[in-house]
């Protein structure tokens, strides 16, 4: 695994899980204390759920209202108009998942990852290796670099390489894989400061404030840590970034209060692209994350989008390298996520791009997974908290043994194990399988397909035959 982001170490976590040995390579010498992202999505929350790392999360996030407050200063909160940014509220959220969005500093999510992973034997933390090429070779990879330290040159062979390493990643230029879009798709500056900003702004808590002012207009985030925010400009490629000063009279003139007491942590320029990969890996090399997909921060999906690219392969390679599986499966990880990350690319270059609704947005967020219910005859749980591992069969109490024995063939020599979840008769319809009926599912809730029976195919040529499909344009 090469990046240790919040997608890397994600995607460790997942193969963690499954009992897979990682060497997580990293560039740096300790962890990130930049906020960057502030937001973890109802997506990102369920997969972080699954690996048990929700709660800690949850205890790092600001608790505010899921929306844009758009305001002439922060003082003028409690005079400003909510917009959807969509995010789901608490109250929505709870109907269709069993977590919600939260507002997290993605240095803070970093934290919560490596903290579980320092538990995990299987991952192996390897730091100040500026990774160069990969060697690509019939049963394995050779992943080449040096110490950012010592300068000596450095070498691991592995099965599989992942790359996390960024929108600069090394990996995908060792493989010439060129990125699609535009590299410049937006020009920023960021100030991060301590701030009693709170005080300013009182019970009208929000995920971001679009602020107003002529001479302050910006956006302003809480970045965690009690005090901290992120001050964003989006002052065009064709203007002279401010400086330091300047981007902090800006700030107070955007906070409502001259006489704001400010701790300048960091101020930096950056140029933000929105581009895709015009291949997300091949053979025993895959790419996710910012190395695979980037967008400007317009929508809040940059993080959230790389956090389940870097799921989905990571199941799928853990399937392969148990068995589960042939290595077609891993072919599904770019034709599944590449028509998300490109929907989210093409928002993020939308100028109103932020402003969705939440039930447009869960869309993309939650992707094909199964429903959300809560199961009280397994103890309240939901059915996202029954699957594991392996495949799960959900089935209806009058389901056939035949059924319940249902085993997924996707090439592999041991077949995935699987978890019968037997749904009362109220659970097994609102769930849509009825009573007789069942559904397999994938570790990340997706439906897999059952192998249909004679008498189905039969029944299935008669039907075709009587009513011929006709095709139906819902765009």
């Amino acid at each position: 695994m090469v990046g240790a982001g919040p997608a890397g170490l994600l995607a460790a976590a997942t193969l963690a899980r499954y009992g897979v040995r990682v060497a997580l390579l990293e560039r740096r010498l300790e962890g990130s204390e930049l906020p960057r992202a502030t937001v973890s999505s109802t997506r990102t929350m369920e997969v972080l759920r699954w690996l048990g790392v929700s709660e800690q999360v949850r205890d790092r996030s600001d608790a505010v209202s899921m929306t844009m407050l758009m305001t002439h200063t922060a003082a003028d909160a409690a005079a400003g108009v909510t917009l959807d940014v969509g995010f789901p509220s608490a109250e929505q959220a709870a109907i269709v998942s069993p977590e919600g969005p939260l507002c997290v500093a993605q240095d803070q999510l970093e934290a919560a990852l490596l903290q579980h992973l320092a538990q995990r034997q299987e991952v192996s933390i390897r730091r100040g290796w500026q990774v160069s090429e990969v060697v690509e070779h019939a049963d394995h990879v050779l992943v080449v670099g040096r110490d950012v330290r010592t300068n000596q040159a450095l070498s691991i062979r592995g099965d599989w390489v992942l790359a996390a390493d960024g929108v600069r990643s090394a990996v995908r230029q060792s493989l010439g894989v060129e990125m699609v879009g535009p590299a410049d798709a937006m020009s920023a500056t960021q100030l991060e400061v301590r701030a009693p900003i709170w005080d300013l702004v009182g019970d009208n808590r929000h995920l971001i404030y679009a602020i107003t002012h002529p001479e302050g207009a910006g956006a302003l985030l809480p970045a965690g840590l009690g005090d901290r925010w992120i001050y964003a400009l989006d002052h065009g490629a064709d203007r002279t970034p401010p400086t330091l000063q300047e981007t902090v009279d800006r700030l107070r003139i955007a906070s409502g209060s001259k006489d704001l007491p400010v701790v300048a942590l960091r101020h930096r320029h950056t140029r933000i692209g929105a581009q895709i990969a015009a291949s997300f890996g091949r053979d025993r090399v895959f790419l996710t994350g910012d190395a695979a997909h980037r967008v400007t921060p317009r929508g809040g999906t940059g993080l959230n989008t790389a956090m389940a690219s870097a799921f989905n392969i990571a199941w799928k390679l853990a399937w392969v390298v148990h068995g589960w599986s042939s290595t077609d499966l891993l072919a599904s990880y770019e034709a599944e996520r590449r028509v998300i990350a490109e929907h989210n690319r093409l928002r993020s270059l939308d100028p109103q791009g932020s402003l969705r609704s939440a039930s447009e947005a869960l869309v993309a967020d939650l992707g094909g997974r199964i429903r959300h219910l809560w199961l009280r005859h397994h103890r309240m749980a939901s059915t996202l908290d029954l699957l594991g591992p392996g495949a799960t069969m959900f089935v209806g109490p009058d389901a056939s043994t035949t059924s319940r024995a249902t085993r997924p063939d996707l090439g592999g020599p041991v077949p995935a194990p699987v978890t019968v979840v037997e749904l009362d008769p109220l659970a097994a319809q609102a769930f849509g399988v009825g009573a007789a009926g069942s559904i397999l599912v994938r570790p990340d809730g997706v439906p897999l397909p059952l192998p249909p029976t004679t008498t189905q195919m039969e029944e299935g040529h008669g039907i075709l035959a009587e009513h011929p499909l006709r095709t139906v344009d819902a765009r």
